[in-house]
């Protein structure tokens, strides 16, 4: 049994933060974006362990195991 989480490929944020994700180090990428209010605003993590990618939110709670890093980003920016 795989601890990996499947996101449909349909599961995008309709969030109204604009998120940017930057690589901070290898096997670390984190998010940010700008709230309506323009205010700069840490939105998660995500790190690459084992060859699947662990998420987590702005506060550091676990999100998730993913099989890419695409799904991450997604289930990231679909909980900020």
């Amino acid at each position: 049994m795989s601890d990996t989480i499947a996101v449909a490929p349909e599961t995008s944020s309709d969030s109204h933060l604009r998120v940017q994700w930057l690589s901070a180090d290898h096997g670390l990428w984190v998010a940010t974006g700008l709230s309506e209010r323009n205010t700069l605003m840490h939105l998660g993590r995500i790190d690459l362990v084992d060859e699947h990618y662990s998420a987590y939110d702005r506060v550091g709670a676990h999100l998730g195991v993913f099989a890419t890093l695409g799904e991450a980003k997604a289930f990231v920016e679909l909980h900020s």
